[in-house]
């Protein structure tokens, strides 16, 4: 393999990486409030597609306006699942599995209602802005994937910064680290919890519009982009931010590289296969932490 092919593959796993990152964080951020592993997050993604599709390309707003207007709707409808479907789940009394029914119940409400009102056929999604491709040393630089790493990057960053530093991001940690304990120091833990699930939304749905020049968009995608973003997760470690970039960039370029040697029927195997051997050594993924309770 040329410098040249090996550099362009690089370029292109990062791209993808890039877009896994980023729901890997949705799930991240929402698991590490609720003890949920919310997977209606494919269909976030997917809706971040298909609102911006109808109001970027059918209405014609402005694309920073479009991208302002997709996120909001978005992280509406993701603060919605709450109330809507998770905390019924939990006041049934089973806890341990009510979420993944109620989650995967929403999922396909939002996935069919989507493919009803708009039709399920793929919907060209023009460039958001044109960013070229750069020749350097022979090397084809796709500038629009690199704007989709950094933004994966300066989200991850953001989304640190935030959980450590802010008083809502420590009282979230707080959450995740013990909800009864929150409870009784005054802490809204519903409240956050819905506030969590709006800021996972938001960032799926971010990252939905701003690479559908680069995938289409389409009402049947949130299912496979879902599998791959809670791949990533489990492969950085959950709930860690830092490993949901590292997992995704990583799952990009395995994908990428696997199908260049091996074929696109290879692909998805090869990306189960590095998850087990991940977690065969470690179970609690890349960057994840046991946690030790005294009993």
């Amino acid at each position: 393999m040329s410098f040249q092919v090996f550099a362009e593959l690089m370029i292109a796993g990062l791209g993808a990486g890039a877009i896994y990152s980023m729901i890997a964080m949705g799930y991240n951020i929402i698991f590490a409030t609720s003890g949920v592993l919310n997977f209606a997050q494919g269909e976030f993604y997917m809706l971040g597609t298909m609102v911006g599709v109808l109001l970027y390309v059918t209405v014609g707003l402005p694309a920073a306006l479009a991208l302002v207007a997709t996120v909001i709707v978005v992280a509406v409808l993701a603060a919605l699942e709450h109330p809507l479907a998770v905390q019924p789940a939990a006041r049934s009394g089973e806890e341990a599995f009510g979420w993944v029914v109620a989650t995967f119940g929403f999922s396909i409400l939002l996935s069919s209602a989507t493919a009803m009102l708009m039709g399920p056929r793929l919907r060209p999604f023009p460039d958001i802005i044109d960013l070229g491709t750069w020749q350097v040393g022979g090397v084809r630089i796709d500038g629009y994937r690199i704007s989709i790493v950094l933004v994966a990057i300066v989200t991850a960053v953001a989304l640190t910064l935030w959980l450590e530093r802010s008083a809502t991001g420590q009282a979230l940690n707080a959450i995740h680290e013990d909800q009864d304990a929150a409870r009784l120091r005054g802490i809204p833990v519903s409240r956050l919890s819905v506030l969590s699930f709006a800021v996972g939304g938001a960032i799926v749905a971010m990252i939905g519009f701003l690479s559908a020049p680069l995938t289409t968009a389409s009402a049947a995608v949130g299912l496979t982009m879902g599998l791959k973003g809670f791949i990533a997760a489990a492969l950085g470690g959950i709930p860690s931010i830092k490993g949901a970039l590292v997992g995704g960039l990583l799952l990009g370029l395995i994908e990428t590289f696997s199908t260049h040697w091996a074929g696109g029927s290879f692909r998805n195997a090869s990306i189960f296969l590095v998850l087990v051997l991940v977690l065969a050594v470690r179970p609690v993924g890349l960057f994840g932490r046991g946690s030790v309770r005294a009993v």
